[in-house]
């Protein structure tokens, strides 16, 4: 089956626009300019670039999955900036499906509809029945500790592990300032001491180089130079040469697909009729229930909001900015106990009382730091932090390594 390969950009297919022609091992035919001259083909792939579409990780609603595509839009909508009817959407993955992701999180990718319409209404998109579209980046394998980075002469693509990914078309004098602070940023380890769990939670280990065939194979000066600008290690694994003509997009995620044969359209009428009527009313009453769910919930939301702000009043008084009102009121009675001479339960004192009830004697310490309810031990030994974990759970407390020095245990009420 021969396959027909399209990149796009901003402008969308135009004169200018790459293609190239494949057989059924992938093996390039031929190439050219210009959607006009295209060669006809079984099936096409239409790239097109990431920094057009816009991965969200997103915490998603207990339904099930053809219920939770109906409420996308409503899920979405008070993340965009723009009418939810100005963008086009595709569920990339659910958590179970990408390796490191944060239970009851969605993989959402988001795109210009106006934009991707004029796409499929391209002539030779048209008239092809079978069609997929892709972001560059999908071909490249990714995992929460490797991402993969791709460069040729023109561009570069960074891949992250939700799918996302930094992309930006490269000048000839190569890498400019302003690019490559964008690129540490993506790559930067997120602050510590986040309460809220993060859609990437920690920075690559390793970067798996990619080029095109007309690069040199040798990791470039200004990469190199740049990662050590890092305040971790990151190493720079040499993959294969990488291009888009002949990338493997097999099992990399749609924005869109097409899988359609042709039939005669009296054929087609009476064998889909029923089933379009039995699909309506489902659909219906689909409808039906994800809005009545939706309404249900937005009402118990409404409610719980209007009781935490009459509690909030009560206890700041009326004129108190409302910023995060939990926190807020953790803060005031912290303050109220510290008034009346009380411990809070995350005084230093209190923590180090805990632990050292809960055993006969704490296991000896390199470092303790303490700062706003969280308490970092470093122990001498590796036995002493397995010991540290347990005593602290012992106490009915949490414990866990942090990331970037496993060594460093931290301890919180």
């Amino acid at each position: 089956m021969t396959e027909l390969r399209l990149r796009a950009d901003r402008a969308g297919l135009h004169d200018g626009a790459p293609w190239w022609l494949l057989d059924k091992t992938s093996r390039p035919l031929s190439s050219g300019h210009g959607v006009a001259g295209t060669p006809s083909a079984q099936s096409v792939l239409l790239i097109v670039p990431d920094d057009c579409v816009t991965v969200l990780t997103l915490r998603a609603p207990d339904l099930a999955e053809k219920r939770l595509r109906l409420a996308l839009p409503t899920l979405l909508e008070e993340h965009l900036l723009v009418a939810p009817e100005s963008i086009g959407f595709a569920l990339l993955s659910s958590p179970a499906e990408r390796p490191g992701a944060i239970a009851g999180m969605i993989d959402i990718a988001v795109y210009d509809k106006t934009w991707f319409d004029a796409l499929l209404a391209t002539p030779v998109v048209m008239r092809c029945p079978r069609l997929r579209v892709v972001a560059e980046s999908w071909a490249l394998p990714r995992t929460p500790d490797c991402w993969p980075l791709h460069l040729s002469a023109e561009r570069l693509v960074l891949g992250l592990p939700n799918g996302a990914a930094y992309g930006d078309n490269l000048p000839s004098g190569g890498l400019t300032p302003q690019q490559g602070e964008q690129l540490l940023m993506h790559l930067r380890p997120p602050p510590p001491g986040g309460d809220a769990p993060m859609p990437i939670a920690t920075a690559p280990t390793e970067i798996a180089l990619y080029v095109s065939a007309e690069m040199p194979t040798q990791t470039p000066r200004w990469l190199s130079e740049l990662l050590g600008r890092l305040p971790h290690s990151i190493a720079i694994r040499p993959a294969k040469a990488l291009d888009w003509a002949s990338a493997d997009y097999e099992r990399a995620p749609e924005l869109f697909a097409r899988r359609g044969l042709t039939i005669a359209r009296s054929t087609l009428r009476a064998a889909t009729l029923p089933v379009a009527i039995a699909a309506g009313l489902l659909l219906l009453l689909e409808f039906g229930a994800v809005g009545l769910d939706w309404t249900r919930l937005t009402l118990e939301r409404r409610g719980l909001q209007a009781a935490q702000q009459t509690i909030f009043r009560e206890t700041m008084g009326p004129q108190a900015p409302l910023v995060n009102g939990p926190n807020q009121l953790l803060h005031k009675l912290d303050a109220v106990r510290t008034a009346a001479g009380q411990a809070t339960p995350s005084d230093l004192r209190v923590l180090m009382t805990r632990l050292a009830e809960a055993g006969q004697a704490l296991p000896a310490l390199d470092e303790l730091r303490y700062e706003t309810g969280r308490l970092w031990v470093k122990p001498k030994t590796a036995d002493g932090e397995a010991a540290w974990i347990e005593l602290a759970r012992t106490a009915g407390m949490n414990a866990i390594a942090e990331p970037n020095d496993p060594r460093t245990i931290r301890i919180t009420p």
